[in-house]
């Protein structure tokens, strides 16, 4: 028996990757469950993990693997990134119930908070439309009013920061 190192664990994320680049998903997520099992307190693997089920459009799993990524690693910006993603999708998705709405948005939001906006430009707008829809106005402008001065060219959050002032009533 060969004694188990974070080098095995290695060899089947990158394993993961490469039957993901072939668009073998079933193979992919059983490599990288492997390097989950063989480090549970990482976050990457199941960050991993719960981008494949996004794609192959499992949306459960993909959650559930975000969630064990961002409970190894609370502050991982990756990780949170990625559930705070798959919450948004899920508080915008059109069969979701009305009721679940306001759950997942909170759930969007707590997540996004924690994500790199240098890793993800779409952090401040996915953040500033999810504060509009729970109808927390000043927050949307705080995220919404440098990005749009930064990016004046973004007419989407141009508009979300115009709704934002609209909402806080501050014309």
């Amino acid at each position: 028996d060969v004694p188990l190192t974070w080098e095995h664990e290695y060899d089947e994320f990158m394993m993961g990757l490469q039957l993901e680049m072939q668009g073998d998903g079933p193979g992919a997520t059983a490599a990288y469950l492997r390097a989950e099992r063989l480090d549970p307190t990482s976050a990457e693997m199941p960050a991993a993990l719960a981008e494949l089920y996004a794609r192959l459009n499992r949306p459960a799993e993909a959650i559930a693997a975000g969630e064990r990524a961002v409970k190894a690693s609370p502050t991982n910006p990756e990780a949170n990134w990625i559930l705070g993603s798959l919450y948004a999708r899920m508080s915008e998705a059109p069969n979701t119930r009305q009721a679940d709405r306001r759950t997942f948005t909170a759930r969007a939001i707590a997540s996004l908070e924690h994500a790199s906006r240098n890793a993800h430009p779409g952090v401040p707008t996915m953040l500033g439309r999810l504060y509009i829809t729970d109808g927390q106005f000043d927050k949307a402008i705080a995220m919404l009013a440098p990005f749009v001065s930064d990016q004046p060219d973004q007419i989407e959050a141009v508009g979300m920061l115009a709704e934002a002032y609209q909402g806080a009533d501050r014309g």
